[in-house]
Order: C-alpha cells, then sequence, then structure tokens
C-alpha cells in the first residue's frame, strides 16, 4: 500500500484548503495510506475526512517551531509528500537537505506575484530557487498563469510541473428559479474588494432582494458601517465565517466576485456546481483560464460593466442554470478528480519500477 503524507497549515474554509479536502475524498477509493499533518490548527474540514486518513495536529504558532516535526515525516517512508501552502518553500528546502525531494509534490496555490511576501522573508532561498524546486517530484499549478509568472518572476524554467485544475467532491446541487440572494464570498479585505460589489448590485436596479455576505476579514466593520451609512435598495446579511458553503448554495440566485487578483477561485467552481452563475472581474490571475473552462456566468473587463452583468445573469434562465451545474460537475467532479487520481497511481507505479 502506497503511503501519501499530506502537509497543511490547517484544514479550514479557505479554497485551497477545500482542494485538498476534496483531494482527500478523491483518493480514498484508490486504497492509500494517507496521514495529514496539519501545522497550525485543526480546521471544521477535519471532521468530515473520509474514514481511513490518521490527522496529526501539531499546534505550531511559528513555521520555525514545526522543523523537527517535518523533517521526521520527510524522513519517515512516506512514499510521497503533497503540500500544499505558503509553506511550501520551507517544506522544499527541508526536503532538498534531508535527501527527500524525489517524493515531494508541491501545489502552488497562487502565482508568485501574490507570494512574494514570503520570499523576501528569506531572500537567500531565491538563489537555490531552480535546483530545489527543479529536484522535487513534481509542482502543479491550477493554471498555466501561475507557471508562467513563476518562471518570470524567478528567471528559470521548471521541468517538473503539471497543470491540474481544481477538484470539487460532493453531490451535485441542484438549482431553481426560487432562490433570490446574491452572495459575496471570501475574506473581507481590500483585495477581495466588496465594496465595488455592493455599489454595482445598487447601480444594476435590482430591488427586492438580499445580498448575504460570507467571510470575516479586516474589512467587516468598515463594509457594516458602509451599509448602514448607504441607501441600498436590498437587504444586506453578514453571516461571518461558516463551517460549510453547501447548505447555503440553494438560496443564492447569483454570486458576484470583484477581487482585485485572484489565483484559480475554488467558490466559483462551488457556485457553478449548484447551478449558481457568478459574476466576476477580470482581474489578474488565472480567472480567464477558469472562464475558458466553462461559461459559469459572466467575465467583464471593468467595474462600469458589473451593473448590466449582474442584472442580466441574475435572471438568467433555469435551464442554463442547470447547465452550469452540469458541465461544472463533470468538469471539476469527474474530470478533475479522475487527473488527480491518475496522476496519484501513475507516480506510485514510476517508483516502484
Amino acid at each position: 500500500m502506497r503511503k501519501v503524507l499530506f502537509i497543511m497549515p490547517s484544514l479550514g474554509s479557505g479554497g485551497a484548503e477545500r482542494v485538498v479536502f476534496n483531494l482527500l475524498n478523491g483518493l480514498a477509493p484508490l486504497g492509500l495510506q494517507i496521514h495529514l499533518l496539519l501545522l497550525f490548527s485543526e480546521g471544521f474540514l477535519v471532521s468530515k475526512l473520509p474514514a481511513g486518513v490518521s490527522v496529526q495536529i501539531t499546534k505550531h504558532k511559528r513555521l520555525v517551531n514545526g522543523f523537527f516535526t517535518i523533517w521526521k515525516a520527510l524522513k519517515s517512508d512516506t512514499d510521497f509528500v503533497f503540500c500544499s501552502g505558503y509553506h511550501n518553500p520551507y517544506v522544499a528546502l527541508l526536503a532538498f537537505i534531508s535527501g527527500t525531494s524525489h517524493k515531494l509534490i508541491l501545489r502552488e496555490t497562487s502565482v508568485v506575484g501574490s507570494a512574494k511576501g514570503r520570499w523576501k522573508a528569506v531572500p537567500i532561498l531565491s538563489l537555490f530557487m531552480p535546483i530545489i524546486y527543479n529536484s522535487c517530484h513534481c509542482v502543479i499549478f491550477q493554471s498555466f498563469y501561475g507557471k508562467t509568472d513563476f518562471e518570470r518572476f524567478f528567471g528559470f524554467r521548471l521541468n517538473r510541473w503539471k497543470v491540474m485544475i481544481n477538484p470539487s467532491f460532493g453531490l451535485k446541487m441542484e438549482n431553481s428559479n426560487e432562490a433570490k440572494s446574491i452572495f459575496l464570498v471570501g475574506t473581507l479585505n481590500s483585495n477581495k474588494n466588496q465594496k465595488a460589489a455592493l455599489n454595482a448590485i445598487q447601480v444594476s436596479g435590482l430591488k427586492e432582494i438580499t445580498v448575504e455576505i460570507f467571510g470575516d476579514g479586516p474589512e467587516r466593520k468598515e463594509l457594516e458601517a458602509l451599509v448602514s451609512a448607504s441607501k441600498f435598495d436590498f437587504k444586506v446579511l453578514f453571516h461571518g465565517n461558516v463551517s460549510s458553503m453547501d447548505q447555503h448554495w440553494s438560496r443564492a440566485a447569483l454570486h458576484v466576485m470583484t477581487s482585485k487578483f485572484e489565483s484559480f477561485p475554488n467558490v466559483v467552481i462551488e457556485a457553478a456546481s449548484g447551478g449558481v452563475p457568478s459574476v466576476c472581474l477580470d482581474v489578474p490571475g488565472g480567472m480567464k483560464e477558469l472562464f475558458e473552462l466553462g461559461n459559469w456566468g459572466e467575465l467583464v473587463s471593468d467595474t462600469e460593466k458589473l451593473p448590466k452583468a449582474i442584472k442580466q445573469t441574475y435572471y438568467l434562465s433555469l435551464d442554463k442554470r442547470q447547465l452550469i451545474g452540469k458541465i461544472a460537475y463533470d468538469r471539476f467532479h469527474l474530470e478533475a478528480m479522475k487527473n488527480y487520481q491518475s496522476f496519484f497511481l501513475e507516480s506510485a507505479f514510476t517508483n516502484e519500477k
């Protein structure tokens, strides 16, 4: 039985965490022996993991405190180590020093342009990136944009890499014309730019609707003050962080994303899987590539075009919503998961040879 170790900061509700959670469920039927090492905290998704996945939680306050734990895990008899998160470079360095790079799989969760901060913290690492990353078993990107930006930023080409889109997991949700709410989902910060979404919804002329905001963050109080002071023609509900969005999508007629930057937003995939269309800004990152995989709603070039797109997409017909759900399910649940399963099986076979 092949042994696979997953290393994550936590298994909470973020997009990257959801992708790994989906992956763990998708790999369960393969009969792999899976161990999950969480460096900082548990996260609600741990309780929903498939049977047979063992979990170790170190509860470190800083990444460097987990040195011996990670080192021991890398040196264990694990066949593969799968990492996803901002700690990737640190684990890659430890794997290189310990001579275990050959079994390390790195999933880069965003283009490097959004992750320069972590490299500035240890600038000397950039001198060794060609050796460290090319010594890994594989580096997985969720879009070609990520790979291109990675190579441009660090100045070297990757030899061992793949582009594999985010997999989803779970039953296909059914949409109906009874849903009336517009959803804004994500951390409440300047990058997610929820203010632009609220203003665009107001200009769209939609009335007697409810805008539901999911997530928390540094701009929550400011957003609440904006809603309180503004005379919006719609009701706004703040839900904060929720344990799972699955139970909420049935209320959504539309999902709006006005981020200033996005890598490959998993929330668009989850919305589409429930037959909920999205209106998104075409911003730097893998957003354009995501919409090239299917018509998930409307991708607009600037904020001035948002109101019209929001109004039109809000009234999208039921048959088109159901088509979005079917294509998303086929693409991200069946196809994407099958590709990940094939990748792990092929990797195991190669190692055995």
